[in-house]
């Protein structure tokens, strides 16, 4: 036979297509492609959800998790070196992530987009290292890629290979129930769609292990049985599931749900908490009852507050409450930074009380209709009702090097600085030798005694011992006189360095309270707290003379471009202020003429959150007006910091309360003037303030600013070229969440749009591989008795070949004679050995045309499996005349 004639027949073109049928076969799980299809299925139901949750705009999850599974399923069958299949197919996976993942970046080309990718991992990894606040999207949609690649070829592997149902189901089980944590209920859906999938891929895997055990016993079992059991599970699972998310939903039992899961993911808070540290530029999908003030306060973009009551005060003044302090400033938002938890009883008394001026104390009773990680409480908490712990800064610390060579710490503050200045310590210290030794004689202990501020002692020290060249640190004893135990460590050796401290201030400087024991909705306390009461006339003749302990925090600032923009624009603003006071109040002026809104985009990734406000925004809400007003206060040598909490409510005159709402969430900023303490300022437009440094409110005319700026001053500032332009304004700002197919060549749509064509192309070729390409003379028989099996007419092991079609023939009258010549033509080469002639071949194949089209329309009509008799025993399809 010639090849062309060959590649006509149907013999030909099953040989031509072995080397396909083999490479199918190998990548072909055992349990078949209807288990790996349920798989895939439920693992695609958790991308659906994440897809439409819309945090980020993300890679294509599909594509990911799909060609995750396959590699999985390819791993499973594959045998040998079973580390370096891992191996390489986990080098796979992170090359097909990284490449979708630097398809979002913003740059134009692939390298550029790359390199842009490896900054920004950078970036994120560095803040993660760190204490900062990430607000870049694009390292979460990488984290997305690399879950679901992992979640998929675990579940896949885990499936295919240990044949562990749990493994396989329970990955993705958990990711959904993670993200459905941080989703709202109407994503519910979605878990019951995930829960019935899984449930049909259960009954799927247990079916087949059930046939493993059959074969593994000797047992026989009809062709058709599995699927026959799975259409008895539908069956009964889509009405149960129908009916379970029909009934009505009772209330009380969704709390105790919602407490059991609340206790469940209790011993991950903290690390939730770093989560939403690392990712702060997501935005919240779940509506909240109330906004929570923890560590940080990122610079987010759109907010909305809820009319839901928080909480009740009872007082006879209008007070701001506080929830927490925040100290240190990022580009990406504030950070509270270290802190020391004490009793507030006892850290009142620790250390030097601090006496400022003007202040009264008040009282208030606060009841609870919610359950706050940090108490609300006005200023200054002295004392309370109830056990109360303060969260305080620690004292400020650093090393000095006497060597002039070695650059000290740039975060000491600026009287640490001068005290510690080279030329003054040249001026008190000489060096002989290499050793320093006090100009004109004397103690070196009480030389740097002299040297360093009054509230600042040394607690160790970094000596070189003669003779020896390593150094050794040394503590200064606290138990002893300061300058005799400062003698004694400075005599063990050659002084190289001092590590000093900051002494405690009373009362300290708290930056939040709570109470030590557990306080329910409902529950009351009454706390005592200490308000200024100062005059702006007496707060302008404060003057700057500002205590360590002060500038040692609030003075911090990043160093960048961006600062020196908000510089330039403090100074303009304050260049004629004589006091701190009326500087700070220029500069609340000037942010309450800009408008307020809770819709605005997320600063970019690489911005400066109130550079970002100041100069290209320019409208937001209280974070950003009081974050303004801190940095800006900062730049000009002016201590400040953010605080967080709510404004005074709403007060009801029948209960004689205020009541406080999640609307009434709010952030205000705080200045420090010597010998007043910490006086607070509104800067946020349209709030009728009720705080210390605005007792005397500055007029604002319609469409200016009034007060000490006049209308020449603001337009000459607003025409120094430090605004964006309208075009600018005009133009998208922060990381968007493009639509899902709104870029038709993105990588995403090009994967979807292969993976649908390469599943099309799956199906064509299974269908003519398992039957249109029959192999001859056997080959029609057996496919005859498969789709027979499932059809319910499946042979029986006590029949003979012609027995078996001619059941079917009174099956399927009208097919008599083409299934008499498959069962004949059957028996003829089996039993005979007869060769099978060119025409005869052509006949058994349209007889196989004719019968399948009658099989394949009975099995996609049939509403159950036909119950064999119970003396019948199923077989296999070539058992026949065995």
């Amino acid at each position: 036979m010639s090849a062309a004639t060959m590649a006509r027949t149907p013999q030909g073109r099953w040989r031509l297509h072995a080397p396909i049928f083999r490479l199918f076969k190998l990548v072909t799980p055992q349990e078949g492609w209807l288990a790996l299809f349920l798989l895939l299925a439920s693992l695609l139901v958790v991308v659906w959800t994440i897809n439409a949750a819309r945090w980020v705009e993300a890679p294509s999850l599909a594509g990911v998790v799909v060609v995750g599974a396959l590699a999985g399923t390819l791993v499973a069958k594959l045998r040998g070196p079973w580390l370096a299949w891992h191996l390489l197919a986990t080098l796979g996976g992170a090359a097909l992530v990284y490449w979708s993942t630097a398809a979002l970046a913003d740059s134009e080309g692939w390298i550029d987009r790359f390199r842009e990718l490896n900054i920004r991992l950078e970036l994120w990894w560095n803040t993660a290292r760190g204490e900062g606040i990430g607000i870049d999207t694009l390292p979460f949609a990488f984290g997305l890629g690399v879950m679901g690649w992992v979640l998929a070829y675990f579940s896949a592997w885990a499936a295919f290979r240990l044949h562990n149902l749990w493994l396989s189901v329970l990955p993705g089980g958990l990711a959904l129930t993670s993200a459905m944590s941080y989703l709202p209920d109407d994503f519910a859906p979605r878990l019951v769609l995930y829960l019935f999938v899984t449930m049909v891929f259960a009954v799927r895997m247990t079916v087949l292990q059930r046939e493993r055990e059959w074969r593994r016993s000797g047992l026989t079992f009809a062709p058709g049985q599995g699927l026959g059991v799975m259409q008895d599970a539908l069956l009964l699972l889509v009405p149960l599931f129908l009916l379970v998310s029909l009934l009505p939903i009772r209330t009380d039992a969704l709390e105790v749900v919602k407490d059991a899961w609340n206790n469940i993911r209790a011993p991950v808070q903290d690390a939730e908490g770093g989560f939403g540290r690392l990712f702060a530029g997501l935005p919240s999908r779940r509506p909240h009852a109330f906004r929570s003030f923890g560590a940080f306060l990122p610079f987010q973009g759109t907010i909305s507050l809820e009319d839901e009551p928080l909480f009740q005060v009872r007082t006879d003044r209008e007070l701001y409450w506080r929830a927490r302090v925040y100290p240190v400033y990022t580009p990406q938002g504030w950070i509270q930074g270290d802190v020391e938890e004490a009793d507030l009883q006892d850290a009142l008394l620790l250390g030097e009380p601090r006496r400022d001026r003007r202040t009264v104390e008040v009282d208030y009773t606060v009841t609870l209709v919610y359950t706050p990680s940090a108490l609300p409480v006005s200023t200054l908490p002295l004392e309370g009702d109830l056990s109360l712990e303060a969260g305080a800064p620690p004292p400020f610390r650093t090393w000095l090097y006497l060597d002039p060579a070695v650059r000290d710490d740039p975060g000491a503050s600026p009287d640490l600085r001068n005290a510690w200045d080279p030329r003054r310590r040249a001026q008190a210290l000489a060096r002989i030798d290499g050793e320093f030794v006090p100009r004109g004689g004397g103690d070196l202990s009480e030389a740097l005694v002299q040297l360093l501020p009054d509230d600042v002692v040394v607690t160790h020290v970094l000596v070189q011992r003669a003779e020896e060249t390593s150094q050794d640190i040394v503590q200064v004893r606290s138990d002893a006189d300061y300058v005799t135990a400062l003698q004694d460590a400075v005599g063990a050796g050659r002084l190289v360095a001092i590590h000093v401290a900051r002494e405690r201030v009373t009362p300290p400087d708290i930056l939040y309270v709570r109470s030590t024991g557990e306080l329910d909705r409902g529950e009351s306390y009454t706390v005592v707290s200490q308000t200024s009461a100062a005059t702006p006339q007496e707060l302008r003749s404060a003057g700057s003379n500002y205590p360590g302990w002060v500038t040692d925090r609030y003075l911090q600032l990043p160093e960048s471009r961006a600062m020196d923009r908000v510089r330039d624009l403090s100074s303009a603003l304050t260049r004629d202020m004589p006091t701190p006071y009326d500087k700070a109040r220029a500069i609340q002026s000037f942010l309450q003429a800009m408008p307020y809104t809770q819709t605005i985009p997320t600063p970019p990734f690489d911005a400066d959150g109130v550079d970002f406000f100041l100069f290209t925004l320019r409208r937001g809400y209280s974070d950003y007006f009081g974050s303004a007003m801190a940095v800006m206060l900062r730049t000009i040598g002016i201590p400040s910091r953010l605080v967080a909490g709510y404004a005074p409510g709403d007060w009801v005159q029948e209960q004689e309360v205020y009541i406080v709402r999640d609307l009434h969430s709010h952030a205000w900023t705080e200045a420090y003037f010597p010998g007043y303490g910490w006086v607070e300022f509104e800067p946020t437009p349209g709030y009728a303030s009720a705080l210390a440094g605005d007792e005397r409110p500055l007029p604002v005319e319609e469409g200016g600013l009034g007060g000490p700026l006049g209308q020449e001053d603001l337009q000459e500032i607003l025409e120094a070229d430090l605004f964006g332009t309208e075009e600018e304004l005009s133009q998208p700002q922060g990381l968007t969440i493009a639509e899902t197919f709104g870029d038709p060549l993105s990588t995403q749509t090009i994967i979807i749009v292969a993976s649908s064509l390469g599943g099309i192309a799956l199906l064509w070729y299974l269908y003519h591989l398992l039957l249109v390409w029959v192999s001859l003379p056997f080959g029609p028989f057996d496919r005859m008795c498969r789709l027979g099996g499932l059809a319910g007419i499946g042979p029986m092991a006590t029949q003979t070949p012609q027995e078996y079609t001619g059941r079917l023939a009174q099956r399927f009258p009208g097919m008599e004679q083409e299934v008499a010549l498959l069962g004949r033509q059957y028996s003829r080469a089996r039993y005979g050995h007869k060769e099978l002639e060119e025409d005869e071949r052509e006949q058994l194949l349209r007889a196989w045309r004719r019968a399948r089209r009658q099989l394949l329309f009975r099995v996609f009509v049939r509403t159950r499996p036909q119950a064999a008799p119970r003396e019948e025993t199923p077989d296999t399809p070539e058992s026949p005349g065995r």
